[in-house]
């Protein structure tokens, strides 16, 4: 039998008891007890993942600027690492790009809104520019792409072209008219080439010559459906010779200096093009870097990436080759290696930068979940597994790119987890339930075949965890919850015995409601939170002995006379020291 007790505040506290469990009358203890340390909340550690790469230069033969999703570093190969994140300074965890001033040992960045800024890395300071991010004219002021020539950035924005002076720090110009293009056309990329300025625009390309007034729209030049081009977004282009390759969504293109036409010589869109010698250019695709010779077009293929990855760009010296990838790290080669000789290398972290769930186990380890749908966020397929962070400060990221039994079962979109003991569960968006033993890093896995985790109604094969959680009151038991499932959505798997039980709604559920998530109490109580599948929120089923119906469980809502939540989308529960749940909603 379950007592119920009134909601006491907004976020809502519930005091519970059971029969079974006796509790004192006494003063309940305070939230931290005062033997323990103080708190210091003033400080922060801030981890990121630095596996997705999305920009690689040279600032000298030794040391390279790698830049990141989670950030940038210095590397020189086979020696130092030095990473930095905001928490150095940097003025958000992602820029778009960067280019380096050599000659006043600085490093430019721009970011998403319109942010840019630059790193010293002589004397180690960041200092940041918002002149065109105060800019209220426009809808928005990205910043897509730059490059760095003569000590002016040349920055493509959503609505234009602008030209920053980096060694005073004022904003030189802004192009919004380009030619015949609408006014504020967003530019997605750009190209300098000697006097030339070449964009990649949302409509085709517009190219000028730095000798005229580019203020002047008539001295753009505009390549669109009017004169032989396409006009559509172009994610890439690169300008040389009086030549131009041009990327859209789905087709390269090719300009001789007189005529366009398809680029066929690479099937897949060009994300980079890269200078190695005056007649040897590196070409950058996600499944693929190639060799061109721009002489004669003549193309051959280097090397493709590892499994569920991508290429995102490479950069060599007379001893390296740096390859970028997302989601893999950076791929080292030395100049006189074959090409199975890649070591991929990454700084201590995370698998990404996209946490669903977190929990902490009994020993202190941080267990996230990542995503759960491949390709969200720029995330690959192999990339959607689960990270450990040890008590010693070291991740451990477990995933289809580097773990054989993952591997093997085809098993990725991890977003949910929890732990008992050393066993550490992890539940996946419609693969099952995997269970690591920590100890000896062995794994188990759970489905509808092995195991009868039924999954979605329409196909029980899929099985969605979108509750899982360790029982407070015994350590043997973890509970799961299998979304959009109608007959058996709880499931419990009990440790010692090794064995998965599936248990039917709660007869109070209602109509089209569907069981969510899940939290297990210290008296062994699951509270389990209630939707609809279009996420409406119908409240919350606490249940006791799952066998027991109606008498077992009761179901809490925004009437009065029913639980009175402040409304019944319930977002997060938590159970405080003195035994207390906390209930946060909409």
């Amino acid at each position: 039998m379950l007592k119920k007790i009134p909601i006491l505040s907004l976020i809502l506290t519930l005091v519970i008891a059971t029969i079974s469990v006796g509790q004192s009358n006494s003063s309940p203890a305070p939230f931290f007890s005062s033997d323990e340390p103080d708190r210091a909340y003033d400080s922060w550690e801030i981890f990121t993942s630095q596996r997705t790469i999305k920009k690689i230069e040279w600032i000298d033969d030794f040391t390279a600027v790698v830049l990141t999703t989670g950030g940038f570093y210095f590397i020189n190969p086979g020696n130092e690492v030095t990473s930095y994140s905001r928490a150095d300074g940097k003025y958000d965890i992602e820029a778009v790009s960067f280019d380096i001033d050599r000659d006043n040992f600085r490093i430019w960045f721009g970011y998403a809104d319109g942010t840019i800024s630059y790193f010293d890395y002589d004397s180690f300071q960041f200092r940041h520019f918002d002149d065109i991010r105060r800019n209220d004219r426009f809808v928005s002021n990205r910043i897509n792409d730059m490059t760095l020539d003569d000590g002016i950035l040349y920055l493509a924005t959503d609505f234009g072209l602008v030209l920053f002076n980096t060694n005073q720090f004022f904003v030189i110009d802004t192009y919004t008219r380009l030619g015949r293009l609408g006014s504020a056309t967003p530019v997605r990329s750009l190209s300098k080439s000697q006097d030339l300025i070449t964009l990649g625009t949302d409509f085709g390309i517009a190219q000028g010559s730095t000798s005229n007034d580019l203020k002047i729209a008539e001295n753009w030049d505009v390549y669109d459906d009017e004169n032989g081009f396409v006009n559509r977004s172009v994610s890439q282009v690169i300008s040389f010779n009086n030549q131009i390759y041009a990327t859209s969504e789905d087709q390269n293109y090719f300009f001789d200096g007189n005529n366009w036409s398809p680029d066929n010589l690479i099937s897949s869109p060009i994300r980079n093009i890269r200078q190695k010698t005056s007649n040897e250019w590196d070409v950058i695709t996600d499944q693929a870097i190639y060799r061109l010779m721009p002489g004669n077009r003549s193309v051959s293929m280097l090397i493709q990436p590892p499994f569920g990855t991508m290429f995102t760009d490479i950069n060599s010296n007379s001893a390296f080759s740096l390859i970028g990838t997302n989601g893999n790290g950076l791929g080292i080669l030395e100049s006189n290696a074959s090409i199975n000789q890649i070591e991929y290398y990454a700084p201590n972290g995370p698998a990404s930068n996209l946490f669903e769930k977190l929990a902490v186990s009994e020993s202190g380890e941080l267990i996230l979940g990542t995503s759960t749908t491949p390709g969200r966020f720029n995330i690959g397929v192999s990339n959607t597994g689960f990270s450990i962070l040890d008590v010693d400060g070291v991740w451990h990221n477990y995933d289809r790119s580097n773990n054989p039994f993952l591997t093997e079962n085809n098993l990725n979109s991890f977003f949910n987890v929890t732990s008992a003991g050393n066993d550490y569960f992890i539940g996946s968006w419609g693969s099952g339930i995997i269970r690591l033993n920590r100890s000896t890093d062995d794994f188990e896995y759970y489905n509808n075949d092995n195991a009868g985790l039924e999954g979605i109604s329409v196909d029980p094969n899929f099985y969605v965890t979108t509750g899982l959680a360790a029982d407070r009151s015994d350590e043997n038991l973890i509970w799961a919850i299998s979304w959009s499932n109608t007959s058996n959505p709880l499931g419990r798997f009990n440790r010692s015995a090794n064995e998965w039980e599936v248990y039917p709604m709660a007869p109070q559920s209602g109509f089209g409601t569907l069981y969510h998530e899940i939290f297990v109490d210290s008296y062994g109580q699951k509270w389990i939170t209630l939707m609809t599948t279009t996420m409406v929120g119908r409240g919350l089923m606490v249940v006791g002995d799952p066998e027991g119906g109606s008498s077992e469980s009761f179901k809490l809502i925004s009437n009065q006379d029913a639980g009175g939540l402040p409304n019944e989308k319930v977002n997060s529960i938590i159970q405080d020291k003195r035994g207390e749940v906390w209930v946060g909603t909409d």
